[in-house]
Parts: structure tokens; C-alpha cells; sequence
């Protein structure tokens, strides 16, 4: 409540909660008493906007790439990132890709992009480029974080992991050959 001189103007501020997504739209009024006659007062109500209440951004990842691949082959690994949320995910980063195990792999680009937003209900995917440089398994592990546009808090995916298998290129050889038969007249077939 406040108490207002004529002709004064009061911005009253009102804090809500939101407890579930949707659509609100509010009506205010404001009515008070006249202090010279003691007469009630009011304004006329107006209609605000409607605000549109959303669930928070959530990330989800996933990292897709070839099961296997040949030593020395060039691949490309997406790191699909995923907003199940309504709320828009701003400045969504991938983290550095973890290699682990028995096999080895090079980044040669990515990501590209660097970062992006992400709508709810959207994904992006996230490029690199690598090349086999071993031989065995790689586990390629990576999370994804960004912030709520609404409410400005940290986001993040838990991680995504996928294997790849690294084998040795295929050696071909030829070890004998054998003309049969071993003379032919000319212009016939053999």
C-alpha cells in the first residue's frame, strides 16, 4: 500500500512464484480513499501480456560415430546435444573430448559450431574430425553445458560416451601367378 499526494504516480512491485509451465496473464486494480472526503477511489484495471511460464532448460547428450574404422582413416564424431526443456539453452559449449583405451584417434576441426543456443524441444549437433591414428578401442566421452535464457542458472548434460574399434588396414598381396595355358596361337582366346 501507498499513500499518494494528487497528481503522484507509485509503481508497486509484485514478486510470484511459478509452480507449473504454462500461459498467465494478470489483471491488476488499485482502489483506495479519497483523503479530503474520505470517498472510495479506484483506477480502472488494464490487462497485462501474457507471460508464458516454461520449464527449465535441460541438456541431453549423445555422441555418434562409426563402430570401426581403419588405422589411419579420417571419421566424424557429432555430439548431439539436446534441449527436453522449454526454455531456451543459451551459449551451449561442448566439453574437450576424452579419449581412452587401447586404440588412439587425432582431432584434426571441430567443434564446429564453437557453441550455439538451443531451443527447447531442439538439438544441435556438434562436428569433429578425426582421424584412426592406432589400433584398438576408443571410448570418446564429452558433457555439454549452457544456461536457463529465463533464469540465467548452469545447465549441463551428463556424459556421453561411445566406443569406436580401430583395426589395421587390410594388406593385399599376390604371391604367385600362373598363366595356364603356357602358349596360345595368335588371335585365339584363352
Amino acid at each position: 500500500s501507498a499513500t499518494l499526494a494528487g497528481g503522484a504516480t507509485q509503481v508497486l512491485t509484485l514478486t510470484f512464484s511459478t509452480l507449473a509451465s504454462g500461459t498467465v496473464s494478470f489483471h491488476p486494480a488499485a482502489e483506495g480513499f479519497d483523503q479530503n472526503s474520505g470517498l472510495a477511489v479506484s483506477a480502472t484495471a488494464i490487462d497485462s501480456s501474457n507471460v508464458a511460464v516454461q520449464n527449465p532448460a535441460a541438456l541431453g547428450a549423445q555422441i555418434i560415430i562409426p563402430t570401426t574404422v581403419t588405422r589411419t582413416q579420417v571419421f566424424t564424431l557429432l555430439l548431439r546435444v539436446s534441449n527436453t526443456g522449454q526454455a531456451t539453452a543459451n551459449a551451449v559449449l561442448p566439453s574437450s573430448i576424452v579419449r581412452t583405451g587401447s586404440g588412439s584417434a587425432l582431432q584434426l576441426s571441430g567443434p564446429q559450431p564453437i557453441s550455439s543456443a538451443i531451443a527447447g524441444g531442439a538439438q544441435v549437433d556438434f562436428t569433429y574430425t578425426y582421424t584412426a591414428s592406432g589400433s584398438g578401442s576408443v571410448l570418446f566421452s564429452a558433457i555439454a553445458s549452457g544456461s536457463d535464457a529465463n533464469a540465467g542458472t548452469a545447465v549441463q548434460s551428463l556424459a556421453a560416451q561411445s566406443t569406436l574399434n580401430e583395426q589395421e588396414p587390410v594388406t593385399l598381396s599376390i604371391s604367385s601367378l600362373t598363366a595356364s595355358p603356357s602358349s596360345v596361337g595368335t588371335g585365339s582366346a584363352f
